[in-house]
């Protein structure tokens, strides 16, 4: 799996921070331009402010150059990531025995709600884990109730139908990048407002860690409006 890293050609700073972070890791580093807000048309901008348009097309640049590649999962990042204690390769495997198409690695808590918000769903989560084991375990007439079926092979780290904001850290399959080439054209919504939203939809499988392990640095996000007034 290869790590496709979104940077902006003005933020050397955050790309040598990405490179000290590299160091030791064995997975292939691959920097990907990203779209400059100033090349986005007015017309292109009409939901959205032009950095947030940019921010979305820069994600589908790395969609579209993993698609060249003949790989089956690829790792994205935004180049303000801060990686915790986390195991990649484990990730993918949980990817590829749950047959996951997109696995969030880290995400953001703008307000005290969201921190509630998201250990509820981490609740919710693990009562349907547990309920799906013992309808079994117990033969349950249950057991064929779909909340409960699509929590099966799923690792008890992975909460399943669910993403958080933040986009500056994720695994995704072919599946999902070649969905997200025809999706939110215009574009009508910000990158982790999408994946939020169709991770309820449910036509793609998806999925966040159930512990954040990346997070963003401290540094000057080049996103300084993110609606349109």
């Amino acid at each position: 799996m290869k790590a496709y890293v979104i940077n902006l050609d003005t933020r050397a700073d955050r790309w040598d921070s990405v490179l000290r972070q590299w160091e030791n890791r064995s997975e292939t580093l691959i920097r990907v331009s990203a779209v400059d807000s100033n090349s986005i048309l007015e017309s292109d901008s009409k939901y959205l402010p032009p950095q947030v348009v940019a921010n979305w097309r820069s994600q589908c640049r790395v969609f579209s150059e993993f698609l060249i590649s003949n790989d089956p999962y690829a790792l994205v990042l935004e180049d303000d990531f801060i990686f915790g204690d986390i195991d990649l390769k484990l990730c993918l495997q949980n990817m590829q025995k749950s047959n996951l198409d997109f696995l969030q690695l880290g995400y953001l808590y703008n307000s005290p709600l969201d921190f509630f918000w998201i250990k509820s769903i981490n609740i919710r989560d693990a009562l349907l884990k547990s309920l799906s084991y013992l309808s079994i375990k117990m033969n349950s007439r249950f057991s064929t109730k779909l909340l409960l079926q699509e929590q099966r092979q799923l690792n008890f780290s992975v909460v399943l139908n669910h993403a958080g904001a933040g986009s500056h850290a994720y695994i995704v399959s072919r599946k999902f990048a070649e969905e997200m080439l025809v999706i939110n054209n215009p574009v009508f919504l910000a990158a982790d407002g999408l994946y939020i939203a169709i991770s309820n939809l449910r036509f793609l499988k998806m999925g966040r860690l159930r512990r954040n392990k990346v997070k963003q640095s401290n540094s000057p996000s080049s996103i300084t409006k993110r609606f349109v007034n």
